[in-house]
């Protein structure tokens, strides 16, 4: 039915943003600091050594980063669930577009693992690398890391632009709110990878932007419940078929009134 959020669905995919922001602030953060303390003021030189002696906290946040992806799957899942009654076909371009980013990030946190591993192979090792080799290496794909995840945010931006869309189509001032806000966002991912590659060392746009995320598991989580209220009213009436019968011709009737007001 129009405007009807699935309880399962939306708690699916707001328990699953929440769940990845303290994964992907220990994960850039403990990859973060080994680029920081390994190259500072050197360079590549030392970045290998400092990596290796970070490595069980560094194969943790591989670790991490890992979870956030599969998560990226999950949330991308619940949301198309949720979006599929009224929009199919937008709902799964947006399933989408998250799914390859996921697709994307996995592919830029192989390569952090094969820094890892270069690292704890050790100068001359199966590698045969030398200790400036092996520092050139290790920075390799930390900076090929970077420029994967980098482009891939394209792809999350687009996500994130398609269900604001989706958002912005549902009756309600606080959808329309919140759908705005998730443009933005979008928006703030899409800037973030254009200037990525055009000014490297800005400042990320997307910490500025992305409230429109948080707001949007607010909305998953208060639709969840709405939904879960009206299926116990329903149950709760089940002893009387023309009450529920009645109850369903009525959102039928809202949905259709709401649907003819859209268009």
């Amino acid at each position: 039915m129009a405007g009807r959020v699935g309880g399962g669905a939306s708690f699916a995919a707001a328990g699953g943003l929440a769940l990845m922001a303290p994964l992907a602030f220990v994960g850039v953060g403990v990859v973060a600091g080994v680029q920081a303390d390994g190259s500072e003021g050197s360079g590549a030189a030392g970045l290998a050594a400092t990596l290796e002696a970070a490595s069980g906290s560094f194969g943790w946040a591989v670790l991490a980063l890992l979870g956030v992806a599969v998560l990226d799957v999950v949330v991308a899942c619940a949301l198309w669930t949720v979006f599929r009654a009224e929009r199919p076909g937008a709902a799964a371009l947006a399933a989408a577009f998250r799914i390859a980013y996921a697709a994307v990030f996995v592919g830029a946190i192989a390569m952090l693992a094969d820094a890892r591993r270069i690292a704890d192979e050790g100068a001359g090792g199966a590698s045969g690398l030398g200790i400036d080799d092996r520092d050139l290496a290790v920075l390799s794909r930390l900076d090929g890391f970077d420029a994967a995840w980098n482009a891939g945010l394209v792809l999350f931006g687009v996500h994130l632009a398609v269900i604001g869309w989706l958002l912005l189509r549902r009756p309600g001032g606080f959808a329309v709110v919140v759908g705005v806000l998730v443009l933005v966002a979008g928006a703030g991912y899409l800037a973030d990878s254009v200037l990525g590659v055009l000014a490297p060392d800005g400042p990320a746009v997307a910490q500025y932007t992305f409230i429109g995320e948080i707001v949007l598991i607010a909305w998953l989580v208060v639709g969840g419940i709405r939904s879960i209220r009206a299926d116990r009213e329903l149950v709760a009436h089940a002893t009387q078929p023309e009450a529920v019968l009645a109850a369903v011709d009525a959102r039928a009737a809202r949905a259709d009134a709401t649907e003819g007001a859209r268009r």
